[in-house]
């Protein structure tokens, strides 16, 4: 390709037919030494072909952008498993919170049970966000030692507040507060007082 260029600059009166083939460029094709010595000095200064450099600007490109998006892949899938971790260390916090906390109820009261639901509420400073935090300490004001104007209508009302802000950090949808509520049920088992 670079000699036929190079022919066709040499010879500009050669007609451009498909039959004509450039002939190699020796002393003996009959062209005149300045001929030769401006093809010579055009070459020493001539870059590479035109379509080397696109080629390999190509495949330079194409190693590039293949190296990004392996990176970026990469980068992906552990953002999403971090995530995925992340939620599944939310999800045990809150279950846990959730069994300590029907470990209060009625009759399954003890005080291993209340010992065991405070640490749950005070872990969960570790992970809920300021909405679980905010019902978390409404509730807790409510159902606490001391309050002593406690008001069932009011403990459903802010437990389901509590149930909700966890939903919702979980990224599971509640429904409205108007239509959610939240019981607690006791074992009905006894509980032997130690």
């Amino acid at each position: 390709m670079l000699r036929l260029v190079i022919e066709k600059m040499a010879h500009p009166a050669l007609p451009q037919t498909k039959k004509w083939r450039p002939r190699p460029l020796l002393p003996s094709a009959g062209l005149p030494e300045s001929y030769h010595f401006q093809i010579r000095m055009k070459l020493k200064n001539e870059p590479h072909s035109t379509r080397i450099v696109l080629a390999m600007n190509a495949t330079l490109i194409t190693a590039a952008a293949a190296i990004l998006v392996a990176a970026l892949s990469y980068l992906f899938a552990k953002w999403k498993e971090r995530e995925a971790d992340w939620r599944k260390w939310k999800y045990e916090h809150y279950n846990e919170f959730m069994l300590s906390l029907s470990g209060t109820v009625g009759n399954d009261s003890t005080p291993n049970n209340q010992q065991r639901y405070t640490a749950a509420c005070n872990t969960l400073n570790l992970i809920g966000t300021k909405d679980v935090l905010s019902a978390l300490r409404d509730f807790r004001q409510e159902t606490g030692p001391s309050n002593h104007d406690k008001s069932p209508k009011k403990h459903d009302v802010l437990l389901a507040a509590l149930v909700r802000a966890i939903r919702n950090n979980l990224g599971i949808k509640a429904p409205k507060a108007s239509d959610f509520s939240v019981c607690l049920w006791e074992s009905g088992q006894k509980s032997q007082k130690p």
